[in-house]
């Protein structure tokens, strides 16, 4: 970014309001700016967000006029999420797999040298149409867009196309995070749009407010708080973390023995639930997206005329978006919709220093992250590799995960792709090769776009991504045209998407020792672990 660049970028209305005298003097907003934005420009037609990538950055119209696809073109084509192979080819891979491993047909392939290609944008031909047809919304000099998104970790929520040549500053995630801390007004008019453009709609498909018409629902959103804690890059230290002061290390939330006046709802991030025992703190559970702390808290002192403290305290793990909902609000609308069985009791590790420390493995790893991880019994796994083999019968003899991983007493996590609620890997994906699927919820890699670039593989905390030396049919070495060196790609678990019956690995287990778990709920797994 040169000098001029910068003001160019400051000279747009979005920025212009930014006090530059709030950021320290080892941080400037130039710097930042220079470190985390770009100019872009597209020509007519290109598309410049996809509905349903995931968002890590913000755009600011500078020169032109952009077009927001509110509803799915007719005849637009969307990447499938991948087609059932037939009963009859799954059951020939267990015979015909190739015998070398990582081998590739390279006429599938347009082999990438580096660098991300200008024609890996799409360009939409009849966007005069679509704009006729369809619901558009347009946005011109000065106007943001993709700020949702890259605030909460989402999918892309719709198409946004280029309609006339257009020039745009895009800023990736961790700037805009260093000028939401320093600059108040952006952040308030960020969170400000959130709440008009998106938070209503985003309450309406949770359950918690399933019985609720939709006035009631604007009215909790436009009444509530919302609040950031924690650390948006936490993905980037897990490995170093002193687990001896990780309570310290996460900010409070709401403390145990303060007034009960309000109830969090959880809109991205992970929360520790904590109560204090003699000596300090103990974990007895964790929130995640879509969940409520103090809800039940709150219902039971109404129903037994407390006093209105709190009896556990919330800790942001990572970073946490919650909404603080006035408990007035919560004790008028949702409490009497709420229907019998909705509200899971408070639940808590049995007694004894097995589960506990189990609870604690699985938070303080942030495994909790995952919706389908593979957790081994070691206590039943008898090594036998059948998981291994079948792992490697289902992808053409190429193994897509590593019977290894870290383990706590006979409880173990396998190095094998989570499918994380927060899939961090996805972050900075330079050619959208990974991605998730959103009709499935699974993350999965277009092994033809990936450059082989390792950015997801370095993001992955929990080393789920290899990188591995493709070769061709003959199982001699790809190499790179202009440097001669091997050319890699990243692989991964994809839960076997393609295959009848679902993951392999699960189901070759003949000792019931190995299963794919969504880790929403740890008393389920601690109640499989300790059968």
């Amino acid at each position: 970014m040169s000098e001029a660049d910068i003001a160019l970028i400051l000279a747009q209305p979005f920025f212009a309001q930014i006090d530059t005298q709030a950021f320290p003097a080892q941080m400037p907003l130039a710097d930042i700016l220079s470190h985390d934005s770009r100019i872009v420009r597209y020509e007519p037609g290109e598309v410049i967000i996809r509905r349903g990538d995931y968002g890590n950055s913000l755009f600011a119209v500078v020169e032109g006029t952009v077009r927001v696809l509110l509803q799915s073109p007719r005849g637009l084509q969307r990447r499938a999420p991948g087609q059932w192979r037939r009963w009859s080819r799954a059951f020939a891979s267990t015979f015909g797999s190739r015998r070398r491993v990582e081998n590739r047909d390279l006429a599938r392939y347009q082999i990438q040298t580096g660098g991300t290609p200008r024609a890996a944008y799409t360009r939409i031909r009849d966007l005069d149409r679509i704009v006729a047809e369809t619901q558009t919304v347009p946005l011109g000099q000065g106007e943001i867009f993709g700020e949702i998104a890259a605030l909460t970790r989402q999918a892309r929520s719709a198409d946004v196309v280029a309609e006339t040549p257009v020039t745009a500053v895009e800023i990736r995630w961790q700037g805009i995070r260093d000028i939401r801390r320093f600059a108040r007004p952006v952040r308030d008019q960020l969170n400000d749009r959130y709440r008009d453009r998106t938070l209503a709609n985003t309450l309406a498909r949770e359950p918690l407010f399933a019985g609720l018409d939709a006035k009631v629902i604007e009215a909790i959103a436009s009444e509530s708080l919302i609040e950031t804690y924690g650390e948006e890059d936490w993905y980037l230290r897990l490995q170093k973390l002193d687990l001896a002061g990780r309570l310290e290390q996460e900010p409070v939330i709401v403390a145990e023995g303060h007034q009960l006046d309000d109830v969090l709802f959880i809109l991205s991030g992970f929360g520790r639930v904590t109560e204090t025992v003699e000596r300090g703190q103990r974990t007895i559970g964790y929130v995640r997206a879509g969940e409520a702390h103090g809800l039940r808290e709150l219902l039971e002192d109404l129903q037994s005329g407390g006093i209105g403290l709190r009896r556990t305290s919330l800790r942001a793990i990572g970073t946490v978006n919650v909404l603080r909902i006035p408990s007035t609000l919560v004790e008028h609308h949702i409490l009497p919709t709420l229907a019998p069985g909705q509200l899971r009791p408070q639940q808590k590790s049995r007694a004894g220093e097995d589960s506990q420390r189990r609870l604690d493995f699985i938070v303080d790893g942030r495994y909790m992250n995952g919706t389908a991880t593979m957790v081994i019994d070691l206590a039943r796994c008898t090594g036998c590799d059948d998981c291994v083999r079948a792992c490697a019968s289902a992808h053409d003899n190429n193994p897509r995960f590593v019977r290894h991983g870290h383990s706590e007493a006979n409880l173990m996590i396998a190095n094998a792709c989570m499918h994380c609620v927060d899939p961090v890997c996805l972050i900075g994906c330079p050619t959208g090769a990974i991605r998730r699927i959103e009709e499935t919820r699974t993350v999965a890699i277009n092994d033809a776009a990936c450059i082989g670039c390792q950015t997801c593989a370095n993001s992955c905390p929990y080393s789920n991504i290899r990188m591995v030396e493709i070769r061709d049919t003959a199982g001699k070495p790809v190499l790179d045209a202009d440097t001669n060196q091997p050319i890699i790609k990243a692989t991964k678990c994809d839960l076997c998407f393609d295959t009848p019956g679902g993951p392999s690995c699960e189901r070759a287990c003949p000792h019931d020792a190995l299963i794919r778990m969504d880790m929403q709920d740890p008393f389920s797994l601690l109640k499989w672990i300790e059968r």
